[in-house]
């Protein structure tokens, strides 16, 4: 094979990975949006014998499975904020955004190996008063990519381990009031070998870019 016939093949793998790219990620998309496979997680109570969201249970198995996928936190801080906005002192139409996202940052603060909370794309979902959605809506939290979904989304939850790198719910006391949480993934079965894992990380920062998680990586 000449340097042409070489040039030639390469484009050729380069067009069909591209398009393998486009429509796993515009599946991954689609199945986080429906929530095809999506759990609400209470993290006061999870792992607990009274339970339903324990890891252990059939439940949670029966949604999150040891396979590759991309996973999709979300949060919903309507209460919170409610209770927030009204008791909060010295606050105007021209400084709540600002001293949101302050609390924001505090709420996230304080625990180690853990994803960084990011002004700039909580700042895609509060663009202003009227489209402000931590008042009604759920919120991107954070979005990761996994060869075992099951354990890193427990990981994320639980945080046994102090050095492993993850969000860690269950030791952020500030989180438990007011603030719900659930979980969606897509499976990526089609890139468990080792060499095609490495296409999962492009089609991680696709979706990241469509869904703007206010924590986690640049």
């Amino acid at each position: 094979m000449d340097y042409k016939q070489l040039r030639n093949e390469i484009e050729q793998v380069q067009s069909s990975v591209n398009h393998i790219l486009e429509y796993l990620t515009d599946r991954t998309i689609e199945d986080l949006r429906t929530r095809r496979r999506s759990k609400e997680v209470d993290i006061n109570v999870f792992n607990m014998s009274d339970n339903p969201n324990i890891v252990t249970s059939t439940d949670f198995f029966s949604v999150f499975r040891e396979e590759v996928g991309i996973y999709l936190f979300e949060a919903n801080f309507s209460e919170y904020y409610d209770y927030w906005l009204k008791n909060t002192e010295c606050l105007t139409l021209a400084t709540v955004k600002h001293k949101w996202f302050e609390q924001l940052k505090r709420l996230w603060d304080g625990v180690d190996n853990s994803p960084t909370f990011y002004k700039r794309r909580a700042e895609y979902h509060y663009i202003s008063d009227e489209q402000n959605k931590f008042k009604n809506a759920w919120i991107p939290l954070y979005i990761g990519k996994s060869k075992n979904v099951q354990s890193r989304v427990n990981e994320h939850i639980e945080g046994r381990f102090q050095k492993t790198y993850g969000m860690k719910l269950r030791h952020r006391d500030a989180l438990k009031n007011g603030i719900q949480f659930r979980v969606s993934y897509s499976p990526l079965n089609e890139l468990e070998d080792d060499t095609l894992y490495e296409l999962v990380k492009v089609i991680e920062n696709n979706v990241r870019a469509i869904f703007n998680p206010i924590v986690g990586k640049k």
